[in-house]
């Protein structure tokens, strides 16, 4: 069986994740499980280490794609509802400094955990004042996308 070197293989798992920079749309579940089996089973029974590469490359690809329908799912299905949810708090406070919003990493939606956990900032009611980092709270919330805090002077923080 033909040995692949940690840096080749390296440079494999880089090369199978960088198409996602240039796709516009990501491709059908059916088409990322197909290839993500293909692959597999190339990277198992084949010898040749050129083989041995490429499926290893387009293995990273189907999992990256897969963990990107994920994610993407996840955020058309939470745009604008009320949800309640867990999060822990990963944004240190300052001392002194009143900050109305706090950055927190959302683990749990409606009970559920988030296997790719995301990055939300909330805008805090003037009462709350007691949190600092690494607490966890549970919350209820309606998270929109970045695009839709645009303030009244055209100012858009995702640019």
């Amino acid at each position: 069986m033909a040995r692949m070197s940690f840096s080749l293989a390296s440079c494999a798992v880089i090369a199978g994740k960088l198409p996602l920079l240039w796709l516009s749309q990501i491709p059908p579940r059916w088409a990322s499980v197909t290839v993500l089996m293909i692959s597999t089973l190339l990277l198992a029974t084949c010898r040749s280490k050129i083989v041995r590469v490429l499926s290893l490359s387009f293995l990273c690809l189907a999992l990256a794609l897969l963990d990107a329908r994920s994610m993407l799912m996840t955020m058309t299905d939470i745009d604008g509802k009320m949800l309640s949810a867990e999060v822990k708090i990963v944004e240190m406070r300052i001392s002194g400094h009143q900050d109305q919003q706090i950055l927190v990493q959302v683990e749990k939606l409606q009970g559920r955990w988030i296997f790719s956990a995301f990055y939300a900032t909330l805008t805090l009611p003037n009462a709350m004042e007691a949190w600092c980092g690494g607490q966890r709270w549970s919350i209820r919330a309606r998270f929109r996308p970045l695009h839709s805090r645009l303030n009244q002077g055209g100012f858009d923080r995702q640019r």
